[in-house]
């Protein structure tokens, strides 16, 4: 499965307990906001749920339940078919249920109410690739048989156990969204937890107030070469800003800016704003190094950028690589071509609501015009090519930039 990831089970509990979180197996009940869920895999290719939970007052805590992934068959007799799977994949199947499924791609399916299938499921998740790719083998073998009508048991002693398999359903459902519907949970809602030393149970609340989130957003300014965009490879971060509560930090390479920056206050409008505390630090390895520190201390729930998946966080990641540094060692932070995101600290990319919902067009969805046409301030604003020259001549413009 592409977004499940192998991990070092005792790196990964390390690094979730020094952001907050505890695992939770003591026996009284507690009630917790669902904050993520992300499946993950050992060393040994074994999937696990990991569930994270926020609590009213904002500690947090998680659950790891074993997960188990499956599909569903579809027979003309399920006696049959589940005696030649336990006998074909005895080291591979888990437990075979018997369910009762709508074949949705059936003419007229409500009215013709549910089917008895076969719901299989595997011990892990190469085992349930195998298994899929032989069924639909044995489906496709089968098609040439339809035409046969099997009317009574007595008629099916001449045929292989195989050929009573017809249809292969629930294979493809992301094995996140599979584990979600097993446990009947919903990001975003309260849960009443129990454990039981075996298997948790959850009872839902009614309850809308969110817990206390903590959210910090960034914001990188990188160096570049004129008319060129930024290159990771060879240009600097000149300067992070960041932004925790009420609280600002602006993270600033000396090797860049030509002077020390002073502590300051930015506030474009009267809600607006936030005194900034000031790190000058000596070159780009200590402001990355920094950044870092302020994530880790701040411990956020949410990171929130503008395009931070396209750009901030990958730029970051890709400058720290240089120092040999891993930004998902320090972080859990890790991305691909797409997005950049954390099982246990959230990644809300604000472009991605402006492209998707603001009704901008295109070439006004840049950050500045969005400040200028959503949030009603006009912020200082400096041409691209521009920016090295603030960065020796204008360095107290550019930082409030």
């Amino acid at each position: 499965m592409e977004n499940s990831f192998k991990y070092n089970t005792n790196e990964s509990i390390a690094l979730e307990e020094k952001f907050g979180y505890r695992t939770f197996y003591d026996y009284y009940p507690i009630e917790g906001w669902l904050m993520n869920c992300c499946l993950k895999k050992d060393r040994d290719d074994n999937l696990d749920i990991h569930l994270y939970f926020v609590e009213e007052n904002g500690e947090k805590f998680k659950l790891k339940i074993k997960f188990y992934p499956s599909c569903t068959i579809e027979t003309l007799d399920n006696f049959v078919v589940e005696e030649y799977l336990l006998r074909k994949y005895p080291q591979c199947i888990n437990k075979i249920e018997a369910v009762k499924k709508y074949d949705c791609e059936e003419y007229n399916y409500i009215n013709n109410g549910p089917k008895d299938m076969l719901r299989v499921f595997m011990n892990i998740e190469s085992d349930l690739k195998t298994f899929i790719r032989d069924i639909r083998e044995i489906i496709f073998d089968n098609r040439s048989r339809e035409s046969e009508v099997l009317d009574d048991f007595n008629e099916y002693e001449n045929y292989d156990a195989k050929y009573f398999i017809k249809k292969l359903h629930e294979y493809d459902v992301p094995h996140e969204t599979q584990a979600m519907i097993d446990l009947n949970l919903r990001c975003g809602s309260w849960y009443r937890i129990s454990y039981d030393g075996s298997r948790y149970d959850f009872d839902k609340m009614e309850r809308s107030k969110k817990p206390v989130l903590k959210i910090l957003a960034y914001d990188i300014e990188t160096a570049k070469s004129q008319l060129r965009f930024p290159n990771d490879s060879k240009d600097p971060v000149m300067m992070i800003s960041v932004m925790c509560d009420t609280t600002g930090y602006l993270i600033v390479n000396r090797n860049a800016i030509s002077c020390d920056i002073n502590n300051f206050n930015y506030f474009p409008t009267d809600d607006i704003g936030s005194k900034f505390v000031v790190f000058n630090e000596k070159d780009e390895e200590n402001l990355l190094v920094r950044f870092v520190k302020i994530v880790q201390e701040y411990a956020p729930l949410i990171i929130t950028t503008y395009n931070g998946g396209i750009f901030d966080f990958r730029y970051i990641d890709k400058r720290l690589q240089k120092y040999k540094i891993s930004f998902y060692d320090l972080t859990g932070y890790s991305g691909n071509k797409e997005y950049f995101n954390c099982s246990f600290m959230l990644h809300l990319d604000c472009y991605k609501w402006v492209k998707r919902d603001s009704s901008l067009p295109l070439m006004s969805q840049g950050l500045k015009t969005v400040c200028r046409l959503r949030l009603n301030y006009e912020p200082e604003d400096i041409d691209p090519e521009d920016l090295m020259r603030c960065a020796i001549e204008e360095p107290f413009r550019l930082a409030k930039y």
